[in-house]
């Protein structure tokens, strides 16, 4: 895989925010919490890590325009 096991881990972990980011308009302090972060600040440094960008603005990037 070329990734080490935390690598994987944090990616792992990451995914079920950046759907939340997506898919609902919860507050990233919320989501934070609900994916076991202690605040929006611990979960911003691997999302941005991950991602490549913070989550604010990946929200505004992703968000699913209406019909």
């Amino acid at each position: 895989m070329g990734k080490r096991p935390v690598e994987v881990l944090i990616e792992t972990r990451i995914e079920r925010p950046r759907r939340l980011l997506e898919e609902t308009d919860l507050p990233i302090g919320q989501i934070a919490a609900a994916c076991g972060y202690a605040n929006r600040l611990y979960l911003s440094r691997p999302f941005r890590a991950v991602v490549g960008t913070a989550p604010t603005t990946f929200r505004a990037q992703h968000r699913a325009e209406p019909e």
